[in-house]
């Protein structure tokens, strides 16, 4: 990927303007995706906020290989981001604190975290080994750029 178009994508992903899914496999293998508020960082690695239980959660903790789609359609035109890697599901204090100070500080967002809903959090970290970006060449929507990440 040259450099431009890389710079493109960072940007995108770290504007935190696109929709965001999570995508893990049912214990019977079929695809599973459901949105999420994904932080994405310089490196493409992700981290998603949910609960233990989920049943996100239980996918990534029962088969790591995951998936994270990203689109915007804007005019007409659609972006889409999608980065394949490993999840690891943490539920350290000091790396949620940093999750939600991060959303604040990038998006100024403020969360309750005393609230029922964020009693049982969780991090899902996804360390990207691939990534295929659409809509970011500046003359042709159609093509696609690949990019091994591990």
């Amino acid at each position: 990927m040259d450099d431009e178009i890389r710079r493109a994508v960072r940007d995108f992903l770290l504007a935190g303007q696109a929709g965001s899914y999570l995508i893990t496999l049912q214990a019977h293998g079929r695809p599973y995706a459901t949105q999420v508020s994904a932080l994405v960082e310089a490196d493409f690695s992700i981290r998603i906020r949910t609960g233990e239980d989920t049943l996100k959660a239980r996918h990534a903790r029962a088969n790591p290989s995951v998936g994270v789609l990203f689109v915007e359609r804007r005019d007409g035109s659609q972006r889409n981001v999608l980065i394949q890697g490993d999840a690891a599901l943490t539920n350290d204090v000091a790396e949620l604190d940093d999750f939600f100070a991060t959303l604040h500080r990038r998006y100024g967002l403020t969360i309750d975290r005393t609230s029922p809903r964020m009693a049982k959090s969780c991090l899902i970290k996804v360390r990207p080994v691939f990534l295929r970006a659409e809509g970011f060449h500046p003359r042709q929507f159609s093509t696609v750029v690949i990019e091994h990440l591990a």
